[in-house]
Order: structure tokens, then sequence, then C-alpha cells
């Protein structure tokens, strides 16, 4: 390995800890789309985390950039969200008195904020260790969850317990955790069209499911991996973020969900952040490569 254990280690903590906290907040009332926006912050406490730690310094165009991209997924999530079937919320109204939901309301908020920070600081050690140590990608995708997996006998009996209830759906022929979710939306969810029938094959569709959904998470960490090596953290978050707003409008479309203006204005806020950021990177650019053709040409051919 060319990264210090003390190094990989301390990564490999951060990395069990984003993890452990964004499900635990799942927990806590806070719903898939709500931890979208939480982190679409990602950006933002990256171009924090590099201005304290990395001394960098961002152009106007490229914060405001950010700034209407984030918004521009906030407003589309918060769309998608508006739009969705409120049978769930209203279950949970009746399970719990106000002030417990409220109560527990705040904490998964308090635990996405804590995950936003230190997804953030995780974001610029890896960066800085790429360019410390020049590490494959390979080796730092096999050692961060490599060395993970001890860290999760932790919560070895919470997976267990998630493991038989899956397993229980799953045999009893329902749609599964998934099914549960989207069976309130309105339409049919496509995505169960897509599954063998029950009959057609002696695995469950949940099953299938799952194993699509490992191996679909493989080829993005994997693509993350190489990024990390790449790009800086604040472009790396930037890219994740775009591909959250890529996830919610092919939702939109296999969920059925009803498209509103809001839509179209977060989508084109989106696309407007987007090519804001481009266009402030390639000026930077630019501005780089005049600088260093003025400077060859001083030094090759002096004034007098």
């Amino acid at each position: 390995p060319t990264v210090p254990l003390p190094t990989s280690l301390l990564i490999v903590g951060l990395f069990w800890l984003t993890t452990v906290l964004n499900n635990l907040a799942m927990s806590f009332q806070v719903s898939v789309p709500l931890q979208i926006v939480f982190r679409c912050g990602n950006v933002l406490g990256s171009m924090v985390v590099g201005r304290l730690w990395m001394k960098r310094r961002y152009a106007p165009a490229h914060i405001g950039s950010v700034l209407v991209l984030t918004l521009g997924v906030v407003v589309f999530t918060i769309a998608t969200q508006s739009t969705s079937s409120h049978q769930a919320r209203d279950a949970l109204a009746e399970s719990t008195s106000e002030g417990e939901s409220l109560v527990s309301f705040a904490i998964g908020v308090g635990l996405m904020l804590a995950s936003l920070g230190v997804t953030a600081v995780l974001g610029t050690l890896q960066e800085r260790t790429y360019q410390r140590y020049a590490t494959p990608w390979t080796e730092a995708l096999f050692s961060t969850h490599a060395l993970a997996l001890p860290l999760f006998w932790l919560l070895r009996h919470d997976i267990r317990a998630k493991w038989v209830e899956m397993h229980a759906l799953a045999i009893r022929g329902q749609a599964g955790l998934a099914g549960a979710a989207v069976s309130r939306l309105p339409g049919r969810p496509m995505i169960l069209d897509l599954l063998p029938p029950r009959h057609a094959s002696p695995i469950p569709p949940l099953w299938i499911a799952m194993v699509v959904n490992v191996v679909t998470q493989y080829v993005c960490i994997a693509g993350v991996a190489q990024l990390n090596g790449m790009l800086a953290s604040v472009h790396v978050n930037m890219i994740l973020t775009v591909r959250k707003f890529a996830s919610l409008v092919i939702s939109l479309v296999l969920f059925h969900h009803p498209i509103t203006p809001a839509h179209g204005w977060g989508g084109g806020l989106v696309v407007l952040g987007t090519l804001g950021v481009i266009f402030s990177q390639w000026q930077q650019f630019s501005y780089k490569q005049s600088l260093a053709r003025a400077t060859n040409l001083v030094v090759a051919d002096p004034s007098p």
C-alpha cells in the first residue's frame, strides 16, 4: 500500500461514520428526498473546508454557480416530494404524537448536518491523500471498504434484523422494501415491470432488485474513486450533485410523478449552475495558460 496505515484508518473511520449517520437518519423520519437536499450541501461544505484547510480561493462566479446549482436540485427535490402521496405522512401522524414526531425529526436533521460536515472533511482528506501519495484508485477503493468491514460488525444485530425482514418480505412474494415505499406513489412503478414475474423465476424479484442495486452501486463507487484521483473535492461533489438530479429525473419518469412548473425552474437552475461552473473553470484554465505563455516569453526573450 502507498498510503500509511494511520491515514487509511482515518479515512475508513470517516467513511464508516458518514454511512452510519446517513442510514441512521432514516430511522428518525428523514425521508430520502430530504436526504438528497442535505447532500446537495456537500459542494458548499467542500468549498468551506477547502478554504479553511487547503487555503483555496474561489472566484465569485464559481461560488454563485454552485449556489444556483444547489438551489436548483433543492427546488426540484421539494417539487417531487410535494407531488407524492401523503399517506405515509398521515400514518405516521396517527402513530406518533406531534411532540414525538418533532423531536425525532430534529434528531434526524442533526444527524444529517453532522454527516454533511464529516463528508466535507472526508472528501478533502481523500483529495490530499491522492495528491501526496499518488494513490491508485483501486487501492483506495479496496482499502476504504475492506478495512471498514470490522466496524460494521458492531452493527451486526441491526444488519441481521433487516436481512431477516427483507427475506421474509421476499418469500411472501411482496414487492419488498422498495415496493412498500413506492406503492404509495401515484401510478404503477415501472421498475417492477422490468423484473421477471414470480412464477417465471425461483428467485424472488426483491432479491433480483437488490443484486441489481449492488452492481450499480459498485459501478458508481468505482467511478467516484477514479474522480477523487483526478479532480478536486469540490468538483467531485458537484458532479455527484448533478448525478442526484439525474436520479430524480429518472425517478420522476419511472414513478409517474406529475411534472410541475417548479420542476422546470429547478431543472433550469441546475443547467444554469452547471454551465456557470464549467465556464468559470474554463476562464481560470485559460488565464493560467495565458500566464504560463507570458512567463515563458519573458524568460526566453526578456525586454531590455
